[in-house]
């Protein structure tokens, strides 16, 4: 039997709510997939309460259990806004005449009572909010106080990691909706891809008979070229529509008695008993039936796709599968969350003969592994790499900016050296050691660095490691020399051995000390940890684009935040660079060689990565002017050529960066402060003639 419960705070986001929102979602689980009203809840904005949603969600399991069965399914939707450990209902209920103000709904409450009451049963949980990652935290937590046991089956679909926020689009509702239609269909031709709708309205959504025109309507005598997908199928697409449309990081955990092995995942994607399409769904069901997958936009990712990657390179790795490798969890999960679809950061650690050593990492499970996968430029492989900041700037720019410059002046730095779920043993100011975890930068709350993470008593001059506290599942910064590397398969430590490790790194972090003696030394002992270097004004770019100097106008560089390509001047040949600019290094995943660049929209000065570098050009405005007519030809303007050059860059004749910036500047507040009091003498002029009249 199919269950489902739709929970909706999204009177903020009306437009197409009834069509493709939840208020669709749910109207096409009644109307398409026949689910009786007596097993269909649905609760929205005010109604939404913490108390209304676990009444509501209680009756509902109550109704299944008269009759429980092994195969019983709950589609469990949530859209709104959502914190790390909660998601935000509605605070404000009516009990007895008086207004009574309730918490917001954790996500462990749903666990446990999903965990009590739909024992045996599968539950699908769509979370579409900022930081959705934290219910499958929710669920893990649940695993281990509960002796490594589950009683529910769960594959958690969330829209990002815990600590990142969500775009306002209605990607994953729409995703759901058209396959639970029958309108996502598989195909070994992949050459017309399937768009899912945008708010800028960039791609046109194509209709099922679009994909599948009349001569190739399914004949029941031969073999099918289209088939409905699978739940797996399903995911694997809206993990890159989700990057495309909204720039967010999809996250999944499967646990249970078929997920952990994917054998649910290779089900057609159906709710309801019965299921009726021009289709045969059984036939994405096994290896040998399938037919291909969901025709596809890889375009997005062009931008992300480099020829060259370094050691200690942070990148992002497509996932879809069980894990392989050497495998780590620091609480033996066992098998669960085995089975992994979507993008998961990763880092390079080794590189030889255009084969990679990456180690993977799951924010949900704590699972990380390593593996050996070919690098290069083409994107259909099946572990595509990705660089830079591809799922949206999730980390606050100015915030890291200001961080990492407090810390220069105080001779401090983050040594990125380390990688990303490295296991510590910290000496903290009592003499005892703590159990840790190396943070990714993206994870620091870098507001806090100033005035909070570094305790006065425990401050010393040199590098410093992000960490994520074990035992209080909280964050600080630590010196390093503070700091042992432990093996990650034990689970016991003596503390000699400790100690005498421990001394032996604060040796060497007092001899990297001795060589810190001003905030700009401090800066580039950071650059030099991460791999990373200035680019030489005397040297060529190189770049991955064949365009030549002649047929070029100006540099431009990709903005991760605006997720688009501006116009910027190279001032590799600046001197004396303040500490700010040379702060920005710590905003990118990438290591290798970075320039300076002048962004002239926003007039600011900062470093990017060579890899966000290109040569515009001169015929690319009449390629842009024309994407509104065809939903192809914003494709076409963003896709770009891979053949090496070596481009000089073009770069102004500015002296320093005091004279070119202070020079710019203030001929833009001259010319607004020119403006506004013009405006106020036509004003005041104006109103003087009215008296007067």
């Amino acid at each position: 039997m199919h269950y489902a419960c739709i929970i909706g705070v999204n009177h903020e986001w009306p437009e197409q709510r009834k069509s493709l929102g939840d208020i669709g979602l749910a109207r096409c689980l009644s109307r398409h997939c026949g689910l009786p009203k007596r097993r269909l809840v649905e609760i929205y904005d005010q109604f939404a309460t913490r108390s209304n949603v676990l009444y509501s969600l209680e009756q509902l399991l109550n109704i299944r259990n008269e009759n429980p069965t092994e195969d019983d399914t709950l589609l469990l939707y949530y859209g709104g806004h959502g914190k790390a450990e909660e998601v935000c209902t509605y605070t404000e209920s009516i009990v007895d005449g008086r207004i009574q103000h309730e918490p917001w709904l954790r996500y462990d409450e749903i666990v446990d009572l999903l965990e009590t009451t739909f024992r045996g049963g599968t539950v699908w949980v769509i979370v579409d909010c900022c930081h959705s990652g934290g219910f499958g935290k929710a669920v893990m937590q649940r695993y281990h106080d509960s002796n490594n046991t589950l009683n529910v089956n769960y594959g958690c679909i969330m829209s990002v990691p815990p600590g990142d926020t969500a775009g306002e689009e209605w990607t994953m509702t729409e995703c759901f909706i058209r396959a639970f239609k029958g309108e996502l269909l598989c195909s070994a031709n992949a050459s017309s891809p399937y768009y899912l709708s945008t708010r800028k309205g960039k791609h046109r959504i194509k209709l099922p008979q679009e994909i599948v025109p009349p001569e190739n309507q399914p004949d029941p005598s031969k073999s099918q070229p289209f088939a409905h997908p699978s739940w797996g199928q399903v995911i694997e697409f809206l993990a890159n529509e989700m990057g495309r449309v909204k720039g967010n990081q999809l996250t999944t955990l499967f646990c249970g008695h078929g997920m952990n092995d994917g054998t649910i995942l290779t089900t057609p994607c159906v709710f309801a008993e019965q299921f009726t399409s021009m289709f045969d769904p059984v036939m994405c069901s096994s290896e040998q039936g399938r037919v291909g997958g969901i025709p596809r936009d890889d375009s997005w990712m062009v931008p992300f796709v480099q020829n060259a990657y370094s050691v200690h390179d942070e990148i992002y790795i497509k996932w879809t599968g069980p894990l392989i490798g050497s495998i780590y969890n620091a609480k033996s999960c066992s098998n669960v969350g085995s089975y992994v679809i979507g993008w998961l950061p990763a880092r390079i650690i080794s590189i030889s003969d255009s084969i990679a050593c990456i180690d993977v990492r799951d924010v949900i499970t704590g699972n990380h592994w390593t593996i050996e996968v070919p690098i290069g430029e083409e994107i259909e492989t099946k572990n595509t790499l990705l660089s830079g900041l591809p799922f949206g700037f999730h980390l606050k720019p100015q915030q890291c900016v200001n961080a990492v410059t407090h810390l220069a002046k105080q001779l401090c730095y983050i040594d990125a050296s380390l990688c990303p779920n490295t296991r510590l043993q910290i000496l903290w100011t009592d003499g005892k050691f703590y159990p840790g975890t190396v943070l990714c930068p993206e994870e620091v709350v870098w507001d806090n660095v100033e005035e909070h993470e570094v305790d006065d008593h425990y401050f010393v001059a040199g590098p410093y490691a992000p960490v994520k506290w074990e035992e209080e599942d909280t964050t600080s910064l630590v010196p390093l020399g503070k700091c042992v590397v432990v093996n990650n398969r034990h689970k016991s430590f003596k503390k000699n051995d400790l100690v005498a490790a421990q001394v032996s790194v604060e040796k060497s972090i007092r001899q990297t000390a001795k060589h810190i003696d001003t905030p700009e030394q401090a800066m580039f002992a950071s650059l030099s940890c991460s791999g990373r270097k200035l680019h030489p004004s005397h040297e060529p770019i190189s770049n991955s684009h064949d365009a030549k100097e002649e047929d070029c106008n100006e540099w431009e560089a990709y903005d991760a935040e605006d997720c688009e390509y501006l116009p910027v001047h190279i001032m590799n040949d600046v001197k004396r660079l303040p500490l700010e600019v040379l702060a920005y290094h710590m905003c990118y995943r990438q290591s290798g060689s970075f320039s300076v660049v002048f962004w002239k929209e926003d007039s600011v000065l900062s470093l990017v990565p060579n890899t966000f570098l290109r040569l515009r050009l001169d015929n690319e405005n009449e390629c842009n002017s024309d994407s509104s007519d065809s939903s192809n030809d914003d494709d076409e303007c963003s896709e770009a050529n891979t053949t090496d050059s070596n481009l000089a860059p073009v770069a102004p004749s500015i002296d320093s960066f005091e004279v070119g910036s202070s020079w710019w500047v203030a001929n833009q507040r001259f010319a607004r402060v020119t403006l506004l009091l013009s405006a106020a003498f036509t004003l005041g002029y104006l109103l003087g003639n009215r008296k007067r009249i």
